[in-house]
Parts: C-alpha cells; structure tokens; sequence
C-alpha cells in the first residue's frame, strides 16, 4: 500500500502535528506536495489530505487538482470541495444545525460584528465591524461573541464518524484568534454529553464519508466550523492510540476501495 499525505510546498515535510500519524502509518505514507507538477499520483494507491494549509490563497487551482487526481482521496473530493467554502454552513443550518447567525450580504446587521472571507483558514482575512459597514462580496458577517475570548473554542475530533478527543482553544489576551501561531492557548478537553451529541448531529447531517473532521463549538453548543479538508488533529492531546486508530480506518478505506 503506498498512500500520499498531500501538504502544502513550505511544509513538505507535513506539520509536526502530522509526525505520529505517519509514524503510524509505517512506512506506507509519504509527504507529498499537492502543488508539485512533477507528482505522478496514479503511482498511490490514495491521497490523504493533510496540512495543504495554501489551499484558500489557491483556491481555484486547488479544487481543479482536487477534481483531477486519479486515486481515492480521503477526505473524498467532493467533501473537499463542498467544505472548502464556508456556504456549507448554510446548509448545515437548514438540516437544523445550530450556528453562529451569519449575514452573507448586504450589510452589517450588528453593532459588533465578525467580517470574514467564505474562503479562508487560520483566521486570515479577519476583522471586526460594526453595524452598517458593507459585507463585501466572498465576505461573510457574525455577531462578535465574548464567549470566544473567555471561553475559546471546543474541537471535538472524530475519526470514522466516531468521536477521539477534544481540545479547547483560548485565544491570548487582547486577541479574539484561537490559532496556535496567534498565540492561542491549547488544552485537552473533556466533552459533555449534550456537545458529542451535538458533534453526532453535525456530522450526521453533513451526510457525508468523513474519514477524519473537526467540529468547531463555541458558547453553548454553536457550531462555528465543521472542519473536513486540512485540521490540525492535536495530537499531544488525544490519547496514545489515536495515530493508529486513524491509520487503521485510513488502511480499510484504502483496502476497499475499488
């Protein structure tokens, strides 16, 4: 079995957070870029998205090369696709998910308010707005939550559509971006009944073959991104077995795909 862990070309060894998974995979994966022209992808026998973390500054490119290999790809290409836009949540929304309020035009119905790009990863293109201000097109509007400042994020992650660990993400002072490379403030989590049900539901309603995702919870229980192309998984904080477990479900898809 010969299995590509598709990256982004400044990190064509994967992100650290990635070192236990191939690890895990012994001997069966390599780091290979998604970019690289040179990449015969017919010679794998699956693509593994992982840390292709220029995807949202090459969109277009990126969904082509999505559509173009000629291997299973886990997450599959449609999933890629579809979670590569935040519209997604719109959907998401009408199967009865609860999310953040989200304006996607016109202007901003808020006095205090989160301006983001619908295509965009660790938090680029942020900003804060206040009522009235224009919601550009490819932009979207949410009401600033101090919760996210007090609170951070929950990210439960599942693999196979069963839940692995959570970690919780506390921005630093003075800033509302969670990320590690913003100074975000991660911990090992523990989630209450009521959010695993709630990660179930998202993912149930996703209705999509998800071997690996991340469900983003912020306040009470409000998703703020379900996260299915290149999450980071946190590994330091999930139990030890974690790396194998995904490595195992990763080995079955690849061994039953046609």
């Amino acid at each position: 079995m010969r299995i590509a862990i598709a990256t982004c070309d400044w990190l064509p060894g994967l992100d650290s957070d990635d070192a236990p998974l191939l690890a895990a995979l012994d001997g069966e994966a390599e780091p290979v870029v998604w970019s690289d022209p040179a990449v015969d992808w017919s010679a794998y026998d699956a693509v593994l998205i992982r840390s292709v973390w220029d995807y949202f500054h090459r969109h277009e490119e990126f969904v082509a090369w999505v559509d173009r290999v000629p291997v299973p790809m886990w997450n599959p290409a449609g999933t890629i696709r579809w979670n590569s836009e935040k519209s997604y949540l719109r959907e998401l929304e009408a199967k009865g998910i609860e999310t953040i309020p989200t304006a996607w035009e016109g202007e901003v119905p808020w006095d205090d308010a989160i301006v983001k790009p619908t295509i965009a990863g660790g938090s680029l293109g942020l900003r804060r707005a206040t009522k009235g201000e224009p919601i550009e097109p490819g932009f979207m509007a949410q009401p600033f939550l101090p919760d996210i400042v007090s609170a951070g994020e929950l990210s439960l992650v599942c693999f196979d559509g069963e839940f692995s660990h959570a970690i919780r993400k506390v921005p630093a002072e003075g800033d509302i971006r969670v990320q590690p490379e913003h100074g975000g403030r991660i911990s090992a989590a523990e989630p209450t009944g009521d959010e695993l049900a709630i990660a179930e539901r998202v993912l149930a309603a996703a209705g999509r073959d998800l071997l690996y995702a991340r469900v983003d919870l912020v306040g009470e229980g409000m998703l703020i991104e379900l996260e299915a192309i290149e999450p980071r998984f946190f590994f330091e904080y999930a139990p030890p077995d974690a790396p194998a477990r995904l490595a195992s479900a990763l080995r079955a898809r690849v061994a039953s795909s046609p």
